[in-house]
């Protein structure tokens, strides 16, 4: 080791301590183990993998801390409901659309696709309340965490053949304290305690299960459709989108209060009466046997001068008006601020859905963008919840679980196009520079917001592609006879150069050294197309 001393340096020697060797390597899981679950969720492994516990209706601290209603309070702000609205309009504007997974008609699981797809779609239209009535329902999730849906079942005539099949009948969304999760150490939930007749509550507060035991109105989570929000932490009872809000809308709520008190005592003006001079006591209208002052009496006149339109004051009194100063605009402008604090707490901006004060309009846009991902986001996770837990058990059910795998595709639609113009003008230039391929015509379509088109279009453009290609490939036309025997003849002086044959453009794909294309193979090649 070098050191320096006085600027001088220095060797100086030393024995470092031993220190004790590294922690040896963990052996990699085996398969075996890669399949079992050990992290407890929670701090509740205690109680064992081969016991179950009910979770509490509330689902995070302030529903711990002010009652596990506190978001249906909060629902009740104006301001709230109208967010929430937005973002659930915004999923669910065009209603799902349900398309079969296979596409290719020459695939061997085409027909059986296509049938579960028919057949499901005549169930969606069969239910005894609109799909996308209960689809609203079910979002409301995105501001208790958590909404529960029953699936009721019934045997109808299959559309192909007419055999009895199982459909589902009707989705009967739950209320948040008729529905407690059931889950193990791991938090899977392992069941639903639910409210069966004639017991009309769940059981309050947790309770354990052993495996095995069926009491209490347990019922396994299949029976239901389960739409979480946001989970933390694999908690299945999710999080509240309007859960940041809680401070302003706590805010606006003491605000509230003495913005009415300040309506009731300065929207009208104040009134000071001066007694006259020389008057005397009268009777007290409460108690006849005794009196009272001209000052008690001209302030019960007056205080009798609000529910009244006329007032009379005896010889020589006075009333004046005091008029306040000011309209309460701290006030409102506090509400203001405490709704701005919502709106960008639950959609994240703020100008797409609300006014802008002294805002360009390109930073509206950019807020509508923002507002757009969060939609954009919605609308996966309400696809693959009805994908995976309508449509997916009911296949199974009906078809085997072999065939899950071919369960529709919901679609709930793009985001609206904010240029659609300017979109439009960009899409024909590129079909103008023969940009697009056969395959993506359908998907520009959809893009576009204008009806899909079909494949026999689809190959309509392929054959103007081609010919536009043969008109490009052709060589320039020769003289016709007639016009060559009114030409004059060739100077002798002159050399005269002919225009050469050229050979047809190579196919894709065709090698180097084989010889170009003949007379009309380029004909028969679109014909065929």
């Amino acid at each position: 080791m070098v050191t320096a001393v006085n600027g001088q340096n220095k060797t100086v020697s030393g024995t470092f301590p031993d220190s004790p060797p590294p922690f040896p390597e963990l052996t990699p899981p085996t398969p075996v183990q890669l399949q079992k679950e050990y992290v407890a969720g929670g701090g509740w492994g205690w109680y064992g993998g081969r016991t179950a516990r009910t979770l509490p209706n509330a689902i995070d601290d302030i529903a711990t801390d002010f009652g596990d209603d506190i978001y249906d309070r909060m629902m009740l702000d104006g301001q709230i409901a109208a967010c929430v609205i937005v973002y659930k309009a915004s999923i669910l504007e065009t209603g799902p659309a349900f398309t079969s997974v296979v596409t290719d008609q020459s695939d061997p699981e085409y027909d059986l696709a296509k049938e579960i797809t028919d057949q499901a779609i005549r169930m969606i239209e069969d239910m005894e309340m609109s799909f996308n009535d209960t689809l609203w329902n079910l979002l409301d999730s995105c501001a208790f965490g958590n909404k529960v849906a029953e699936k009721v079942y019934q045997y109808a005539p299959a559309i192909k053949d007419g055999r009895q099949i199982l459909t589902i009948k009707s989705l009967k969304v739950k209320a948040r304290r008729t529905v407690l999760f059931a889950v193990d150490t791991y938090l899977n939930v392992v069941g639903l305690l639910v409210a069966v007749p004639p017991n009309a509550e769940p059981v309050p507060g947790t309770t354990y299960f052993t495996q095995g035991q069926t009491s209490y109105g347990l019922i396994s989570p299949s029976k239901f459709i389960i739409s979480t929000f946001r989970p933390k932490d694999s908690d299945p009872r999710g999080t509240s989108i309007i859960r940041p809000a809680y401070t302003p809308w706590w805010r606006k709520q003491q605000i509230i209060p003495e913005y009415l008190k300040y309506l009731s005592q300065f929207a009208g003006p104040s009134l000071v009466g001066i007694a006259a001079p020389d008057s005397e006591t009268v009777p007290d209208p409460s108690n006849p046997e005794s009196t009272i002052t001209p000052t008690q009496a001209m302030l019960t006149a007056l205080e009798q001068f609000r529910n009244m339109t006329a007032i009379a004051v005896a010889n020589g009194a006075d009333v004046k008006p005091i008029n306040m100063q000011g309209d309460g605009a701290a006030f409102r402008l506090g509400m203001a601020e405490a709704n701005d604090e919502i709106t960008k707490a639950i959609l994240t901006q703020q100008l797409a859905t609300d006014e802008g004060r002294h805002m360009a309009r390109a930073a509206a846009t950019v807020h509508q963008d923002v507002l757009d991902t969060l939609v954009r986001q919605g609308k996966l996770s309400e696809q693959d919840l009805i994908r995976n837990q309508l449509f997916k058990p009911w296949v199974a059910l009906n078809w085997g679980e072999k065939a899950v795998h071919l369960s529709p595709i919901a679609d709930l639609g793009a985001n609206e196009q904010r240029d659609k113009p300017g979109l439009w003008q960009g899409a024909a230039a590129l079909m103008n520079s023969k940009y697009f391929t056969e395959d993506q015509l359908q998907a520009m379509d959809m893009m576009l917001g204008v009806p899909v088109r079909q494949k026999v279009t689809a190959l309509a453009f392929t054959v103007a592609k081609l010919q536009a290609q043969k008109s490009q490939a052709a060589p320039p036309d020769e003289p016709a006879q007639d016009d060559q025997e009114d030409q004059p003849p060739p100077d002798p002086n002159k050399i005269t150069v002919r225009p050469h044959q050229r050979n047809r453009p190579r196919r894709p794909g065709q090698p180097v050294n084989e010889p170009a294309q003949e007379e009309g193979a380029f004909d028969d090649e679109l014909q065929t197309a």
